[in-house]
């Protein structure tokens, strides 16, 4: 099912070499949001996909989805997130607890006013005691601006948690 005509408008303004394949992309995860599908594989999005020409070759589409997903915010997101701050919406961030997702909370409040979400030493805690969620806290400890117990906390465990095996605790708070 296509999105509706506009939906993808969010992102013209991005003028990137691949912005089109990008903006293809995107909706694809637009879309599988609105049917609640909380995973997609590369071939999915590959298959799913309304290509501005042709489909790009497997292997240029998985760096293009890790450009997307992984490690800090690129370009779309950080302009996607200043049109909602500047639009009045009330942002708030969760991600994964490992000092990356620390290191995009210290950044996302402060210059997007983006609130923590379920990212107390507590959170943490409860999260971190289950070992089959949790793996090895790798990395350089970055102090948590909003939350010092929660550095504490991650130094002390050592565990890593990353955000999708939270998700049965985070969906009730989207629902509510």
């Amino acid at each position: 099912m296509p999105l509706p005509a506009g939906a993808a408008d969010l992102f013209a303004h991005v003028s990137a070499d691949k912005a089109p394949m990008y903006r293809a992309v995107l909706q694809v995860f637009a879309q599988a949001r609105k049917q609640y599908r909380l995973q997609l594989r590369p071939d999915e999005v590959l298959a799913e996909a309304d290509w501005p020409g042709a489909p790009p070759r497997a292997e240029e589409l998985a760096v293009a989805l890790e450009q997307l997903v992984e490690g800090q915010p690129a370009a779309a997101q950080r302009s996607l997130l200043q049109q909602l701050r500047d639009g009045g919406a009330r942002l708030h961030y969760h991600g994964d607890f490992d000092w990356p997702g620390i290191q995009i909370a210290n950044w996302v409040q402060p210059d997007f006013g983006a609130r923590p979400w379920r990212m107390a030493a507590a959170d943490y805690l409860a999260a971190a005691a289950d070992t089959v969620a949790s793996g090895p806290l790798a990395g350089r400890p970055l102090l948590a601006r909003w939350d010092p117990g929660l550095t504490e906390a991650m130094r002390d465990r050592a565990r890593a948690v990353a955000e999708e095996s939270l998700l049965a605790s985070l969906l009730p708070d989207l629902r509510a």
